[in-house]
């Protein structure tokens, strides 16, 4: 697709596998914590931990209260106390030692950096994906890493796009496309900043929303064939 210049990808869901990382630090944390014995603490967490970004996503709270409410809420609905502040960071460093990349994220990433430009844009933690991008030397593919926590604004609002693209000059919006997993903060912001879009759904999701993405693809597979064909 020679139209497209610059490919700007979101990091976890879409990159990363971050559920696969989620749920073992999760799980350390737990055994850290003295409370392995509970059935399925993450099924309880992982809605809070939705719900947190969210506000965070919707300028609601910042990183910092994101970090703390989280495990705060948890640990309430639970009715036990535990520490938030020690409970994030420790959850935070099993993050990085889980992490991993999809199986296919470093071929299609060969594939499309003779074609493409490309930046990774991120509403993650900074201490986290700078880790996590430093771990898998991404930075030999990617000409940028816009990470919300250090620019202050976030996914999917005007002002973090609008910040990229003066990172980069400027260049025509026709020229990029955002991909991304998210529907509200990739899709919905690229879409609403005037660029095109690509929905990474490899679970196949149903969209029940009325944001609608220029493409979806199910895997970089046929990420890589849709953009270099």
């Amino acid at each position: 697709m020679t139209k497209y210049k610059w490919l700007l990808f979101d990091a976890d869901n879409t990159l990363f596998d971050f559920e696969h990382a989620s749920k073992l630090a999760f799980a350390d944390l737990m055994e850290k914590l003295g409370l392995g014995h509970l059935p399925q603490p993450y099924h309880v967490y992982q809605p809070i931990n939705q719900a947190a970004w969210k506000k965070f996503e919707n300028g609601k709270i910042n990183t910092q209260e994101l970090r703390i409410s989280r495990f705060k809420d948890f640990f309430d609905a639970l009715g036990i106390y535990e520490d938030p502040v020690f409970s994030n960071r420790y959850y935070l460093s099993r993050m990085i030692e889980h992490t991993k990349l999809y199986d296919t994220t470093l071929e299609m990433l060969r594939q499309l950096r003779s074609k493409y430009k490309m930046l990774i844009i991120t509403n993650g933690l900074k201490d986290v994906q700078r880790a996590r991008i430093d771990k898998f030397d991404l930075h030999s593919f990617f000409e940028y890493i816009v990470i919300s926590d250090e620019i202050g604004h976030f996914k999917p609002h005007n002002a973090y796009f609008q910040y990229t693209l003066q990172l980069i000059d400027s260049p025509p919006k026709q020229n990029l496309l955002v991909i991304g997993d998210s529907l509200h903060s990739d899709i919905k912001g690229g879409n609403d900043f005037g660029m095109d879009t690509c929905w990474f759904n490899p679970q196949q999701k149903q969209n029940l929303t009325d944001i609608q993405p220029t493409f979806e693809v199910d895997s970089h597979k046929t990420l890589a064939h849709l953009l270099t064909k």
